[in-house]
C-alpha cells in the first residue's frame, strides 16, 4: 500500500522539468527566506532600542544559534537529498522510513549538543564581549541552548518537506515562524520587561508554535506523500548513513562558518570595539536578505538535482545548474548595483535609536564594500547545493573550511593594520577568492560526472 501511494503534484512537479521544478521551489522559498530575514532584522530592530551593547551581545552569541542552526539545516538537507533520490528511483518506503530516521537522529543530536551549547555561553562573551555585554549576552543566549530542539527541528521539518517538492508548505511553516517573532518580540522585550532575554523567549515560543503546525499535517491530516510513521524509528545503520554523507559534512559546513565568526568577532571587537561589531551584526544580517535569491535557487536544487541523479538522468542534474546559476547571478548583479546606489536609504532601519545614529556612516561604508561580492558570493550558494545533491557533502564540507580559512586569514592579517576599514575590504577579498574557487570546483564536478555517467550507472546500479 505504501508504494502505491498516489503521487502529490510537488512530486510530480520534481520528478518533471528541472528548469520549471527550480522555479516552482525557489519562488516559496524566496518568500519564507524573505519573511525569515525580515524577522532577522526586525528582532535587531528591537534590541537596537535597548542600546548598542545590548546590539553587540546578540551578536556575539549569534554564531552559537548558528551553529544549532546549521546543525538542522545541515540534516535536513541531508535528508531532502537521501529522499529525493530515493524517490527518484521509486523507492517510496525507503524514502519513509528515512524521513522517520532523520526525526530519530535531530533528537539524538539535541541531547548530545544542548549541554555542550548552555555550558559554552558565558565563556564565549568572556572571550569575545566586555562587561558591559556579559549579562545582555547570558540572557539572551541561555534560553536559546537551553532549547536548542525546536532550533535543530525547524531545519529537519522543512527539508523533509522540500525532499518531497513541498516547497509551500515548508513556506507556510517558515514564514508562521517568523511572522509569530515579529509579533512576540515587542510583546516579550518590552511589555513584560524581559529586554535581550525577551528576543531568545519570542524566537523559541515562534518555532515551537510554527512546528506543531508541520507535525499536524504528517501525524493527523496525512497528506503529504512521504509518511512519518512511528513504526519507522526504529535505528537503521544504513539509512542514517544514507543521511549523513550529505547532511553531517553540510552541518559540519555551516557550523564551520558560525565558529569562524566567533575568531572574526574577536577581530572585530578589537580593533574597532562594540561599535564596529554592531555595525558588523546589523549590516550582516542585511546582506543575508539581500542573499535571498540565491539561496532560494540553491536551495530548490538540492532535492531537484539529486532526484534526476536518482533517476540517472545526468542532463536535467546539468541543465538545472546552468539555470540556476544564470538567473542566480542576473538577479544578484541588479540587487547588488540598486543597494551601493541606495545604501544611505537602507541603512536607515538601524538608525532609529540616537545611540545608533551615530553609527549609520559606517554602515553603508561597509554595505557598499558587501556589494562588490555578494554576486560572487551567490556562486557558493548554487556550487556547494549541486555538490550536496550528487552526494558530496565531504567535497563540498572541505572546500568550504578551506574558504573560511582563507578568510580568516586575510582578516587576521588585516587586524594587524588597526583600522577597520582594512577587516571590512579583507573579508571581500577572501569573498571573491573563495567563490571563485568554490565554484571551479563545481564545474570540475559536473564536467566528470557527463564524462563519465555510463561508470556512474553502473555504480548506481550496484548500489
Amino acid at each position: 500500500m505504501n508504494e502505491t501511494k498516489r503521487m502529490t503534484h510537488d512530486v510530480e512537479t520534481l520528478l518533471g522539468n528541472p528548469k520549471r521544478a527550480i522555479i516552482v521551489m525557489a519562488v516559496p522559498l524566496a518568500i519564507s527566506l524573505f519573511v525569515q530575514n525580515l524577522n532577522n532584522l526586525v528582532d535587531v530592530v528591537w534590541v537596537v532600542g535597548l542600546g548598542a551593547d545590548a546590539m553587540c551581545a546578540v551578536g556575539l552569541i549569534y554564531p552559537l544559534y548558528s551553529t544549532l542552526t546549521g546543525l538542522g539545516t545541515g540534516i535536513g538537507i541531508g535528508a531532502s537529498s537521501a529522499i529525493a533520490r530515493r524517490l527518484g528511483r521509486g523507492e517510496k518506503e525507503l524514502a519513509d522510513r528515512t524521513a522517520a530516521q532523520t526525526i530519530l537522529l535531530i533528537f539524538l543530536v539535541a541531547i548530545i549538543v544542548t549541554p555542550i551549547f548552555v555550558l559554552l555561553v558565558r565563556p564565549l562573551l568572556l572571550y569575545s564581549g566586555t562587561d558591559t555585554t556579559l549579562q545582555y549576552g547570558l540572557d539572551f543566549g541561555y534560553p536559546l541552548t537551553a532549547c536548542s530542539i525546536v532550533t535543530l527541528m525547524l531545519g529537519v521539518i522543512t527539508g523533509l518537506l522540500r525532499s518531497e517538492g513541498a516547497a509551500k508548505r515548508s513556506m507556510i511553516v517558515l514564514v508562521t515562524c517568523a511572522v509569530l517573532n515579529i509579533i512576540f518580540d515587542p510583546l516579550l522585550i518590552y511589555t513584560a520587561g524581559l529586554g535581550t532575554a525577551g528576543a531568545a523567549w519570542a524566537t523559541i515560543l515562534a518555532t515551537s508554535i510554527s512546528l506543531i503546525i508541520a507535525f499536524y499535517w504528517y501525524l493527523v491530516k496525512k497528506d503529504l506523500y512521504i509518511d512519518l510513521n512511528l513504526k519507522h524509528l526504529k535505528f537503521s545503520r544504513p539509512l542514517q548513513k544514507d543521511i549523513m554523507v550529505v547532511g553531517f559534512p553540510q552541518s559540519l559546513e555551516l557550523s564551520i562558518m558560525a565558529i569562524m565568526n566567533i575568531f572574526m568577532n574577536a577581530y572585530i571587537m578589537n580593533v574597532g570595539g562594540s561599535d564596529a561589531m554592531a555595525v558588523y551584526s546589523s549590516v550582516w544580517k542585511l546582506n543575508y536578505m539581500l542573499l535571498i535569491p540565491a539561496q532560494a535557487i540553491a536551495a530548490a536544487i538540492v532535492p531537484v538535482c539529486a532526484a534526476a541523479y536518482g533517476m540517472k538522468r545526468f542532463d536535467r542534474i546539468g541543465a538545472g545548474y546552468y539555470y540556476s546559476l544564470k538567473i542566480t547571478i542576473a538577479v544578484m548583479t541588479v540587487i547588488s548595483v540598486a543597494v551601493f546606489l541606495f545604501a544611505d536609504q537602507t541603512t536607515m532601519m538601524f538608525a532609529y535609536s540616537g545611540n545608533m545614529q551615530r553609527l549609520q556612516p559606517d554602515m553603508v561604508d561597509l554595505l557598499r564594500i558587501c556589494c562588490v561580492y555578494l554576486v560572487f558570493m551567490s556562486w557558493i550558494f548554487i556550487s556547494s547545493s549541486l555538490l550536496q545533491s550528487l552526494g558530496k557533502g565531504m567535497l563540498a564540507m572541505t572546500s568550504s573550511l578551506l574558504r573560511n580559512l582563507l578568510i580568516l586569514g586575510i582578516f587576521a592579517y588585516a587586524s594587524t593594520f588597526g583600522y577597520i576599514g582594512a577587516l571590512w575590504w579583507g573579508l571581500a577579498y577572501g569573498e571573491i577568492i573563495g567563490s571563485i574557487g568554490m565554484g571551479l570546483l563545481s564545474l570540475a564536478v559536473l564536467h566528470s560526472i557527463m564524462i563519465h555517467k555510463d561508470s556512474v550507472m553502473k555504480d548506481e546500479d550496484h548500489d
